[in-house]
């Protein structure tokens, strides 16, 4: 294990302490609702931006668009926030707390390596063409290999889109 294993083990650490203080059910529906509430707002801008067009009429369209989006962002993600919340509290109130808290941390570390792994595999792709360093650190690490196949194999679609990057640059 070299330095940069270190590094990158250390990267993942406070992904995981977020996840052991709030848990699986807090984590999982706060992403699920920031999903939803981007969906949402897509959909129903155009119902906000009628009822919001009425009492301010001077507004330009686009702010009225972006306002309304804005509103249907914040309401959908703050409900999911207190759903996160209750449901968390039942959790805790059936004394499955540490398991929740086990969970969570599960799903901070997939996330923190999911994240590690895109940018292992950004950096990769910048240092072929542009020669950052020799690669004499990243050959001999452990985690960076591992890191990169993980990340090609959760997101396949990332080899085509860095081949095609690679041929604008080129």
């Amino acid at each position: 294990m070299n330095s940069l294993d270190v590094i990158l083990l250390v990267l993942l650490l406070p992904g995981v302490i977020r996840g052991i203080s709030k848990g699986f059910l807090e984590q999982a529906i706060s992403l699920l609702g920031i999903i939803v509430s981007v969906w949402a707002a897509f959909h129903f801008q155009e119902d906000i931006c009628g009822m919001i067009q009425p009492h301010l009429p001077e507004l330009p369209e686009t702010i009225l668009h972006i306002t309304a989006f804005a509103i249907i962002l914040l309401l959908v993600s703050l409900l999911a926030l207190l759903l996160a919340k209750v449901l968390t509290k039942v959790v805790k109130m059936a004394t499955l707390g540490w398991v929740n808290r086990l969970l969570g941390a599960l799903a901070a570390l997939l996330l923190g390596i999911s994240v590690l792994s895109v940018g292992i595999i950004v950096y990769d792709s910048l240092n072929g063409q542009l020669g950052f360093s020799s690669g004499k650190l990243t050959d001999a690490s452990f985690m960076y290999k591992l890191l990169k196949d993980f990340g090609y194999t959760l997101f396949p679609y990332l080899k085509q889109l860095i081949a095609n990057g690679q041929d604008l640059i080129a």
